[in-house]
């Protein structure tokens, strides 16, 4: 399942960045102070003319009171935003300054807690008494967002490649609102492997294979895998395969299947933003 840091890190993937560390000292009941600090970013929309706010907030004990604080103190972090030069990218558009861009008030509040409703409705009411609008992303969010998210696309992988290659690939994909089948994602516990894996296979519009020589050397169930997915291309005689091409040769393709080798690919070594383009035009949207 997708986490709270995860949505923190991935979202708004269109929209320039500024990260800082915001540090606030909180009074605890005994009377003694406690400084906590968190990341907070500052996301600037040069076509739009406006800035928004986001903040990461870890489960501990002061996190309602943390959230609380920077909601009254938001104003003071946008205002002091970065004067770095911005520009759409297009040519002819006049420059800005990220100090002239206009503040929307927007702020999302990625909190890595089981808040309760009643929680979420005490933030949005902070932040509406100073002037902003509040929006909670916590563990129940990130838990729905899985839930209700229709994958548009299977990853196959062997195991060797899932941190470096099939996760990120997965979180890039989501953010971007192309949700994925992936089994850490989309298995709960109690669920049927092969079930689910068989329904992701069957449901998904496409498949993204991830080709790398810990692929091609299995001979089990990513083996079993790709078999499925093949059989699916003959009876629906369309293709579905979406591969992605990690560190391997033409040779070690065909030898591992000659259909595969002539399938057009996107090579991992492109970078991670461009596989996502390429996926994307596939998959949408």
């Amino acid at each position: 399942m997708e986490t709270v840091h995860d949505h923190f890190n991935l979202d708004f993937p269109h929209v320039i960045s500024y990260e800082t560390e915001v540090e606030i000292e909180l009074s605890t009941l005994a009377g003694q102070l406690v400084s906590c600090r968190f990341p907070c970013r500052t996301y600037a929309d040069y076509n739009a003319n406006s800035v928004f706010l986001a903040a990461y907030m870890q489960d501990d004990a002061y996190v309602m009171d943390l959230a609380e604080s920077f909601l009254q103190h938001a104003q003071e972090v946008a205002a002091n935003r970065p004067r770095s030069v911005l520009s759409s990218g297009r040519a002819g558009d006049p420059l800005l300054l990220g100090n002239e861009l206009q503040f929307t008030g927007r702020v999302f509040l990625y909190i890595d807690s089981e808040l309760s409703e009643a929680d979420i409705a005490a933030l949005v009411a902070v932040g509406k008494k100073n002037g902003l609008t509040p929006i909670v992303r916590c563990r129940r969010y990130a838990a729905a967002r899985t839930r209700e998210e229709k994958p548009l696309a299977f990853i196959s992988y062997d195991s060797g490649d899932r941190e470096n290659v099939a996760k990120p690939l997965a979180l890039r994909l989501a953010a971007f609102g192309c949700p994925v089948w992936f089994d850490e994602f989309s298995l709960k516990m109690g669920d049927s492997l092969r079930e689910s894996i068989e329904r992701g296979l069957r449901e998904c519009e496409k498949c993204v294979l991830i080709i790398s020589p810990h692929f091609l050397a299995n001979t089990g169930w990513t083996k079993t895998e790709f078999n499925a997915i093949f059989m699916r291309e003959v009876h629906e005689r369309q293709h579905v395969i979406l591969p992605v091409w990690v560190g391997v040769t033409d040779a070690q393709v065909y030898a591992y299947s000659p259909t595969l080798a002539d399938r057009r690919a996107i090579n991992w070594n492109r970078g991670l933003d461009e596989v996502v383009h390429e996926i994307r035009k596939v998959i949408g949207p």
